[in-house]
């Protein structure tokens, strides 16, 4: 199998100035030519995963949001800057295991949280 291990979410630094937020949908503009609607963040404050050395310290903060889209996003609509990154994709959870960066994994189980969290909304709605 190819780039087991390897594949990661777009990220970059904050710009001066930029809210995180702000700055996770430029990244994912530049990086793979996708425009998020800010309306389609599932939560506005941002998750994040420390990375820390062998001896437990903290050396980088990769903060990220899940985004559920309202409308589909079709393959011609991603542009993957062939500077920074190979290939760009959605995948299902199952192959995303086996290929994310470990660092990253924790980012699946937020996903499965978000999909729940709007399971239990869409119920409350149609109850009220």
């Amino acid at each position: 199998m190819f780039w087991i291990g390897t594949y990661s979410i777009p990220k970059g630094n904050v710009e001066r100035g930029e809210s995180f937020l702000e700055a996770a949908i430029r990244e994912t503009k530049e990086e793979i030519g996708i425009t998020i609607d800010p309306n389609d963040i599932v939560s506005k404050e941002p998750k994040f995963i420390d990375y820390k050395d062998k001896n437990g310290n903290l050396f980088k903060r990769v903060y990220y949001f899940i985004v559920k889209p309202k409308n589909k996003i079709k393959k011609e609509y991603i542009h993957p800057d062939k500077v920074e990154i190979d290939w760009a994709g959605f995948i299902l959870k199952d192959a995303a295991k086996v290929r994310i960066f470990w660092r990253l994994m924790t980012i699946l189980d937020h996903i499965d949280e978000a999909q729940e969290n709007n399971k239990e909304n869409k119920k409350e709605r149609e109850e009220e």
